[in-house]
């Protein structure tokens, strides 16, 4: 709170704006909140003059806090415009013909004071409670450290201070506004009988009542009755350290119990976890069995599928076998056949030869003929030329030689049909011989490839046979290691 010189002339000069300016010397307040703030004006806002830096100001019309706005943005002052109940509902609010007296009572209700007060207008509003306006302060303020002012300038107060039993622990004074109807029925939350029972409980106690100008509406101040919640502190203490020895004997019964049971417990426990140790123990052996028989089995598994698939590459390689056993029986069909095809190209190759052989022989008669012929025509010519001067004596012998001379002309017709045939002879012999060389051409390719074959057919059932062995030695190993596996898990 800012320290403020008030000059003489503008100390207060009414009975309640007084009071509260001593009251602040008693009571300094460090938070202000004041409820129905209105337009500023009036007895209860003497705090203003204080240099208050902590304040709250509430009111159900924000019309008539628009003097607060400027204070607000430069001072840390709270301008808030809501309408506040026991409790959050919907409520009717009334607009009387006097401003001043706008609330949630009713205008008839108070035209006991003011006769001539009627209602202009009644509409439904949303309430709120005290506490809830000032939720997020409340925690910011100690509650064993009251410093707050509580300024209730409205009707009906009572009401109000039922919803605001938060705000009320941190408040060391409160001020509100009252009303004596005189009608027991109607003054119900309105009168200071009402408020002061209400408060008792709470703490404080009512140290002033001041009228207004009406003598039937005052305002009401209440203090925290510091001495007697004195008393009460030093009665709970004394009452809180009678429970504080009770509590500490009973405590130490307590734990003693708890530690002769925690032995009983360490006992217990010292045995349980021998046997927990035993057990894992157990537990372990058994999961190391099961983990071995787990390894055994999918060892088994996977030599089963090993040699499964070994069966397979077995039964694969007999089919090769089986395979490449009739491609070699094939082959050596044909090899036979081929054989056989060549003795029979040698014999005929024999026969030609003889042919040949004999074709040659006759054709060397046939020229020496031929020759003997030719020498034997010169001869004839010669002694034809010589006889020719004695026709008349050798036509006898002429004759014969005519005669002689168509026999060697039909004879030598007889040698150029021969000639001829023996060229025929000739020509087909040299086309058998082209046959027969290129028979034999043949002969000695096929000859060659199936030598090749041979090889290569030969090469491979070496290669099959090898690893047809090599096959049965693993399958044998296989075996063997089955059968120790087998007498291993009979074991």
């Amino acid at each position: 709170m800012k320290p403020t010189l008030v000059p003489e002339k503008l100390l207060p000069c009414t009975l309640l704006a007084g009071l509260l300016h001593a009251l602040k010397t008693l009571y300094p307040p460090s938070l202000m909140v004041h409820v129905g703030a209105g337009r500023g004006q009036g007895d209860l806002h003497t705090w203003q003059s204080w240099g208050l830096e902590n304040v709250w100001l509430i009111d159900a019309d924000d019309k008539r806090l628009a003097w607060a706005n400027d204070r607000a943005s430069t001072d840390e002052w709270r301008v808030i415009a809501s309408t506040l109940a026991g409790q959050a509902a919907l409520a009717n609010y009334h607009l009387a013909s006097s401003p001043d007296e706008d609330s949630l009572v009713p205008p008839e209700q108070l035209r006991r004071l003011w006769p001539n007060l009627r209602s202009r207008h009644t509409e439904a509003r949303q309430t709120q409670t005290l506490d809830q306006v000032m939720s997020d302060a409340l925690g910011d303020w100690a509650e064993d450290s009251p410093l707050g002012w509580l300024m209730v300038d409205c009707l009906p107060a009572l009401e109000l201070l039922m919803g605001s039993v938060q705000t009320l622990t941190r408040m060391q004074l409160v001020c509100v506004r009252v009303a004596q109807l005189g009608l027991t029925s109607d003054d119900d939350g309105l009168d200071q009988a009402a408020v002061t029972r209400y408060l008792a409980p709470l703490g404080f106690v009512p140290i002033a009542h001041v009228q207004g100008n009406h003598p039937d509406v005052g305002h009401a101040i209440y203090t925290r009755d510091f001495a007697q919640e004195r008393l009460k502190l030093i009665a709970d203490n004394a009452t809180l350290a009678t429970a504080l020895d009770e509590l500490t004997i009973q405590r130490a019964i307590e734990a003693q119990a708890k530690f002769e049971a925690l032995m009983q417990c360490d006992v217990e426990v010292q045995a349980k976890a021998e046997a927990l140790a035993q057990r894992d123990i157990e537990v372990k052996a058994k999961i190391q069995a099961r983990s071995y028989r787990d390894e055994l089995v999918k060892e088994k598994l996977a030599l089963t599928a090993a040699l499964d698939e070994h069966a397979t590459r077995v039964t694969e390689l007999q089919d090769t076998l089986a395979s490449l056993q009739s491609q070699h029986d094939r082959v050596a069909n044909d090899k036979l056949k081929l054989a056989a095809e060549n003795q029979e190209l040698t014999s005929i190759r024999a026969q030609l030869s003889i042919q040949r052989n004999r074709e040659a022989q006759d054709k060397l008669d046939a020229l020496a003929q031929r020759d003997a012929l030719a020498e034997e025509k010169s001869a004839l010519t010669a002694a034809r030329d010589e006889q020719a001067q004695l026709a008349a004596d050798r036509q006898t012998a002429l004759a014969a030689i005519q005669a002689q001379r168509d026999e060697l002309a039909e004879e030598k017709t007889n040698l150029i049909a021969v000639n001829t045939e023996l060229t025929s002879a000739r020509a087909q012999l040299n086309a058998q011989r082209d046959a027969e060389a290129n028979a034999k051409s043949e002969a000695y390719s096929q000859r060659d490839a199936l030598a090749e074959e041979k090889s290569a057919l030969t090469a491979a059932r070496d290669e099959q046979a090898q690893l047809a062995a090599d096959r049965q030695t693993a399958l044998a190993a296989i075996q063997a290691q089955r059968d120790e596996l087998a007498e291993e898990k009979t074991n």
